[in-house]
Order: C-alpha cells, then structure tokens, then sequence
C-alpha cells in the first residue's frame, strides 16, 4: 500500500508540473493582459478561450483518452502500434471534416459574436488552433500510456516557452492585440504537436484498424457529451454574463475565475493525469478499496490547502498586475468564493473516477448533462438579478448537487468507505481561515502578509494531524533519522 501511494504521488507531482506550467503560463501572461488590455478587451479574449476550449472538447471526440484507456488494456509494441495508429488517422479525418464546415462560416461567427464581419480572422485562427491542438493530444496521451511523466513535461514545458514568448512578441512588442493572442496560441499548438508526434513516430503506421476504431468510438463517444456539458458547466457562466452584461464585466469575472480555479488545473486534473493509468492497473488488487479511499483523502487535502492560498493571497496578486487598471480590483472580492467552489468539483470529479474504472460512462455523461442544465437554469435565474455574483452562486450550487448525486450513483457501482469525519472538518477549517484572512485588509502590508502566512502554517499543521497517520508519521520519522546520519557520516 505504501508503495503504491508513493508512486501514486510521485507521478502525479510529475505530471502535476505539467499542469503547473500550463497554469504558469496564464499567470505569466495575466500582466500582459491586464496591462495591455481594458476590462472590455481581456472579456473578449475570455470569450474567444471559452469557444476554442468547446471545440476541442467537441471535435476531438476524446479520441486521446480513449487512446489511452484502450491501449492500457493491450500489451506489446504491435498492440500499441494498432490503436495508436488507428486513433491518429480518426483524428486527421475528423479535423479535416471540421475545417471544411467551420472556416467558410468565419464570418458568420464574428456577425453573432460581434456585430460585425471585421473579425472574421479570430475564428480563422481559432479553427486551425483547435486542429493542431487536437493532433498534438494523441502523442501526448501515447507518453502517458509508457508512462514517460518526464517526456510529458518537457513538451509542456515547451508549450509555456512558445506560448509566453509569442505573446509577448505580438502583442507587446507589435500591439496586434487579440489576433496576436490567437496566432501565439496556434504557433504554441503547432510546435508542440510536431514536435510530439515525431518523437513517437515509431508507433505510427498509416494503417486503420476497424475493430480498434470501434473500440475507441464506443469509450470516447459517451465522454462527448460529458465533455460538451462539463465545458458548459464551467463555461456558460461567463456566455451568461455578456448575454446580460458587458464584455467588461466577463473580463473582471474572467481573471477572479482564472485565479480561483487554479486548484482545478493543479489538483484536480493533475490527479486525473497520474492517478487514473495507475488506478486502471491496480483496480482488480485486493487492497484496492482501501487505496482508493485513502488517496481520496489525501486529493481533498492538496485541494483545501491550495485553495487556501489562492483564497488569501490573491489580494496582493491582483494589485500587483493590474496596479494601473483598478477596474480590475473587483475580482478580489470572488476569488475565495470560486476557489472554494472547486473544492465541490474535487469531489465529483474523484468520484467520477468510478466510472472510468468500471466502464460505465453513461452515468458520468448523465450527472454531468443534468448538472449543466441546473447550472444555466440557474445562471439565469440569478445573474440577471445578482450580475457576476449570481454567477459564483450558480457554479457553487451546481457542484454540491452534482458531488451529492455522483456519490449515490458511484457507490452503487462500487462500494467504497471514505473518511467523511475528517473531510468535513478540513473544509470547515478551511472556510474559516479564509474568512478569518479576509478580514486582515485594514492592516499594513507586512501585518497581512504575516497573518495571512500563520493561518496558512495553521492549516498545514492541521492538515498533517487529520491526514498523515501513526504509520506514516513512523515512517516519516525513520526516514528523517536515516537521512540525518548520512548527513552526519
């Protein structure tokens, strides 16, 4: 058990840095869009992720995690050769279908977005970005299979450098504003898709299996509409908003949602990359409940204490990029809200886990659909009345009763026994410090800074207490000891 929660872990910081570098790049970039653009320009750019972000989820078909589901049951390097071939050849026919049905319409779609055809090139670009970004996820899911987390972070890695460095280069330097965001996005997307696609060139073969294709379309399908809803779930908010507001205020609500959910791309996606190979090959063990119980702890953990950070320092953060945009500066005020909201969707999000496991994808595309429709019903209900807060309030309702529902279902599926007594006390600490680090504004920098830092230290230790048990303090220890004295021989 020990050493399966180990590796559990290590693969998942792993492949969490790749998420790290993901999340790092839209830190990096967030002072050049507060600076160069107004509130009413970054809603835009806002908009414009929200579209690339659902085609992908809807063109794609979720072929690279069904190449990675699949493949994780076959075994030798023909076996891999004939699904990861097969899934390649799907996706250049689906892109294409795409392209030829999406770019004719560019203008089309720059009239609904904005009232006029000038803007037609955004969604040019945005179509031939979405393409690239969909090729380079199947050589990227391919690494994860092998089980090469380092490979993984390196295009990563290599994805922040380009992504940084254009945008920097067009919008900085040449002030072409958004359509330089976009081109940067398409030249990150390309690079990192040939240069992905080359380094596993050995497995492609121009060869398609019907058998596999069959296999893939029957895993990947059903996750269409998990995927369509789960894109509308945490998307539609800011749609919403521009339908009863302005782009100005999509852009404060998009920069609070942008810091909030950090522990989304950090935690809970992390967990999906490194967890889910190593849960797939342990799922028939003995110990398996157990594990998986004791890992569901330990995700809620990472998430409380990362919320609790983005909760109490996104004040000094958002001051520091935007210092001459106050405009900004509302977006303190919902940041602890959305953070704290995540820490629901860690939980359906974990409990969805089951069925991956299980193969039973139909009911994570049910929960999903019916938490979509109760989270627009909701979006426009209260945004009308409550403009962006109704939005906080909507995604925070969504999640619990999706979390509630996911867990009766999953359980039926699978019987597992979590540690709910220790859950509730986390994220009841949790809330309270971030209030309590909320009321801290009225003080000096230094004073703010230093309470904020002890209420964190506190909620470590607490944390430790709850989590880390008898046995893994005695371990702990013995491994202090031993490094001590190598430290001293």
């Amino acid at each position: 058990m020990k050493k399966d929660v180990a590796y559990t872990f290590k693969h998942t910081a792993i492949y969490g840095l790749s998420n790290l570098l993901v999340k790092l790049a839209g830190l990096i970039l967030l002072p050049i869009y507060t600076t160069q653009f107004t509130t009413d320009e970054f809603g835009i750019v806002v908009i414009l992720e929200i579209v690339a972000q659902f085609l992908v989820g809807v063109v794609s078909l979720n072929l690279p995690q069904a190449i990675l589901r699949i493949g994780s049951d076959t075994k030798g390097l023909e076996q891999y050769r004939r699904v990861y071939s097969t899934g390649v050849n799907a996706i250049v026919i689906i892109c294409a279908l795409f392209l030829a049905v999406f770019l004719p319409f560019s203008s089309t779609f720059s009239g609904l977005f904005f009232n006029t055809s000038e803007h037609a090139n955004y969604f040019v670009v945005i179509g031939l970005s979405v393409v690239v970004e969909i090729f380079s996820l199947a050589p990227l899911s391919l690494i994860r299979l092998q089980r090469k987390p380092f490979k993984y972070v390196f295009f990563f890695s290599l994805k922040l450098a380009s992504l940084v460095g254009f945008t920097w280069y067009f919008v900085v330097l040449h002030e072409l504003g958004i359509i330089g965001v976009l081109q940067a996005s398409l030249i990150a997307n390309g690079i990192v898709g040939v240069c992905s696609f080359l380094s596993e060139i050995r497995f492609f073969r121009a060869h398609f299996d019907r058998e596999v294709w069959q296999q893939l379309y029957k895993f990947g399908a059903p996750l269409v509409f998990t995927t369509v809803a789960g894109l509308l779930l945490t998307l539609s908010d800011r749609i919403i908003i521009k339908l009863f507001g302005e782009y100005s205020e999509v852009g404060v609500y998009g920069l609070a949602y942008k810091l909030g959910s950090i522990s989304n791309l950090l935690v809970i996606g992390t967990f999906s990359l490194g967890f889910l190979p190593i849960a797939f090959n342990k799922f028939h063990d003995a110990d398996f409940k157990r594990f998986f119980s004791q890992i569901f702890t330990l995700f809620i953990g990472l998430i409380s204490i990362l919320t609790l950070l983005v909760s109490l320092f996104s004040r000094e953060f958002i001051h520091i990029i935007s210092r001459n945009q106050p405009d900004y500066w509302l977006a303190i005020l919902l940041v602890p809200v959305i953070a704290f909201s995540f820490v629901f969707k860690g939980f359906q999000a974990y409990f969805g886990f089951t069925y991956l496991l299980t193969k039973k994808t139909k009911y994570q595309a049910r929960i999903t659909i019916i938490g979509v429709f109760l989270n627009i019903a909701l979006n426009f209900m209260l945004i009308p009345f409550f403009d962006i807060y109704g939005a906080i309030a909507a995604t925070g309702m969504s999640y619990i009763f999706m979390s509630i529902y996911s867990y009766r279902i999953a359980q039926k599926q699978l019987q597992i026994t979590y540690n709910f007594k220790t859950i509730w006390t986390i994220l009841f600490a949790t809330g309270i410090l971030i209030v309590i680090g909320m009321t801290t504004t009225s003080f000096g920098i230094i004073t703010s800074l230093s309470i904020k830092l002890g209420l964190l230290a506190i909620f470590a230790a607490l944390l430790y207490k709850l989590v880390v048990n008898d046995r893994m303090k005695r371990e702990f220890k013995v491994m202090l000891k031993t490094f001590a004295k190598k430290k001293n021989s």
